[in-house]
């Protein structure tokens, strides 16, 4: 097999089906700040990491142009999953966890993505060393920082060495077709920081560099400090910013909300704990909250309910070989940040063979003009499924919601804050 970062035509055919699948697991993806990836040197993409695999998925679909990840290296101890990997352009890192012997081995790892760098590829690397489904950061790893420091000792004289911090931020880290959307940050230019800094210590480069990287992540996602008060100013946060507008405006109106929820009194504090804690026991949606005018709202929403019902009750016939695997896995799945790796991994694996399936039966015992419909629509029905699963959830959320007048109290009581 020849070096990670040439090209290889099945990997490209491979990646329009995974573009399009990534795509299909969201139903609304967003990137901004692609002005800020350079192009005049070696690029190290820098993201949080809190949504398992899909994290790297949204990462590569950003981009047509491939690129090259790291991922634990105990999934390469099999032989045949390694070249797999390979193939996927996907190298091992070894964390302190895995013993200090072991992450020698890194030494490996690192010349392939320097060589990667200099070859013109970006590398990705989630810093924070493994996944965590909170709108917070894990310390920073070293290990971005030596990676870029030895690409820049090795060719830092004839293009310059660049980490751009990212920040992924989605909708919902356990429901599917939730949104998603990163965002790229300010380039740091590691080959003038050396030489800007060429008498520091080693020691203080590295402390230096991880600081920044942190500041910026931080700065392009919902950030709310990881301590005994997340859980209530999180409350705070949803409560304050709603949940419409594309990804891009959430996160706007998050950013703004976590901002108030920072200063937000003891007594607000424990208003939102009490109000999460009578939501979650009366199984609410917090979407079902905020509406002007409920009844009418309500009124509307039984109306197109009852139109897309069909729809869904074909969907999801069409759609359960998919959605009843990945549902049977999930239940055997201790991570629940894990659950959309699996059905997205699930309907990328099934897809193509229930397309067989449904094509010849569908036009072996129906005529053409009525199998044709059929089939295209039954190529979304996973989709359509868990769309209108989602619709319905709330829908039924929003009935019972009458049934809790104290709940609404609080929340606006809350809310007008």
């Amino acid at each position: 097999m020849g070096k990670i970062y040439e090209k290889n035509r099945f990997y490209s055919l491979l990646r329009v089906y995974v573009d399009k699948m990534i795509e299909s697991s969201y139903s609304e993806m967003q990137v901004i700040g692609e002005e800020n990836l350079p192009q005049d040197g070696a690029v190290i993409i820098a993201p949080n990491h809190c949504n398992t695999l899909m994290d790297p998925l949204v990462v590569l679909r950003a981009r047509k142009e491939p690129t090259v990840f790291g991922a634990r290296a105990d999934i390469f101890n099999n032989k045949t999953a390694a070249k797999a990997l390979k193939f996927l352009r996907i190298l091992p890192m070894v964390r302190r966890r895995d013993g200090l012997r072991n992450v020698a081995k890194n030494h490996d790892s690192f010349d392939q993505i320097v060589e990667t760098l200099e070859s013109g590829m970006m590398y990705c690397m989630f810093c924070e060393g493994t996944h965590r489904p909170k709108h917070s950061l894990l310390p920073v790893n070293k290990g971005i920082v030596r990676i870029a420091l030895s690409a820049n000792e090795k060719f830092g004289d004839k293009k310059p060495v660049y980490i751009v911090p990212a920040g992924i931020e989605y909708g919902d880290y356990f429901r599917f077709q939730a949104t998603a959307l990163l965002q790229y940050g300010k380039p740091i230019n590691v080959t003038e920081y050396v030489k800007d800094h060429a008498d520091a210590f080693e020691a203080d480069i590295y402390k230096d560099l991880m600081w920044k990287i942190a500041d910026e992540i931080s700065s392009l996602i919902t950030f709310i400090p990881d301590n005994e008060l997340y859980s209530a100013k999180w409350t705070l946060t949803r409560i304050w910013a709603g949940h419409k507008g594309s990804p891009k405006k959430r996160l706007e109106n998050n950013r703004r909300a976590a901002a108030k929820a920072e200063t937000a009194s003891e007594d607000l504090l424990a208003a939102a704990e009490r109000f999460e804690a009578g939501r979650k026991k009366a199984h609410l949606s917090i979407k079902s909250f905020g509406k002007k005018n409920p009844v009418m709202n309500l009124i509307n929403k039984v109306i197109v309910g009852i139109i897309l019902l069909p729809f869904f009750l074909y969907s999801t016939l069409m759609a359960l070989p998919i959605w009843g695997t990945s549902r049977i896995i999930c239940t055997k799945v201790k991570d629940p940040a894990f659950t959309n790796t699996v059905r997205f991994g699930v309907h990328l694996a099934l897809l193509p063979i229930m397309a067989i399936v449904w094509g010849v039966l569908l036009f072996i015992f129906l005529p053409w003009y009525a199998a044709l419909p059929m089939f295209i629509i039954a190529l979304g029905a996973n989709v359509i499924h868990y769309r209108s699963l989602e619709y319905y959830r709330v829908l039924f959320s929003d009935f019972r919601l009458f049934g809790y007048p104290e709940l609404v109290r609080q929340y606006w009581d809350i809310k007008n804050r």
